[in-house]
């Protein structure tokens, strides 16, 4: 199973997520903004910070670029302040693309000024990686 991770991070909190995945995984998570081209991907990890109560508009863009040609499936994972999952309407353009997408998203804490410190932390890695590898099982 050909696996990528594309991720958006203007605060490093989602970049380590996952970029701690990928070295899991043994391949390299690639930053929205080099602009990562997808060829016959079995399933891609897409990670995004939330910011404003929204995802980076870069995430957004890129996911309308998906098609099932290049992606059949997708996992979701998030950092956020709020700790709030805020992945359904992406989660619904991808479907409308014929993408499958599991049908839960990780939220990881992330810090915002003085709330949440030094999230995420070690544990937070070890839950995102457990969670990941679930997730990668249930959809072979």
């Amino acid at each position: 199973m050909k696996i990528e991770i594309v991720y958006a991070s203007m605060t490093k909190h989602t970049r380590k997520l996952a970029e701690a995945l990928a070295s899991y995984l043994g391949i390299i998570a690639q930053d929205v903004k080099s602009n990562p081209v997808l060829d016959q991907c079995d399933l891609l990890l897409l990670g995004s910070g939330v910011y404003g109560g929204k995802l980076a508009p870069e995430i957004e863009e890129f996911a309308n670029k998906l098609s099932q040609a290049n992606v059949k499936k997708v996992i979701l994972f998030t950092t956020s302040c709020a700790g709030k999952d805020i992945t359904m309407k992406l989660q619904d353009v991808l479907k409308e693309k014929g993408i499958l997408v599991y049908d839960k998203a990780y939220t990881c804490p992330g810090q915002f000024l003085i709330f949440k410190i030094k999230r995420p932390n070690k544990n937070d890695v070890t839950s995102f990686i457990q969670f990941a590898k679930q997730a990668i099982e249930s959809l072979k």
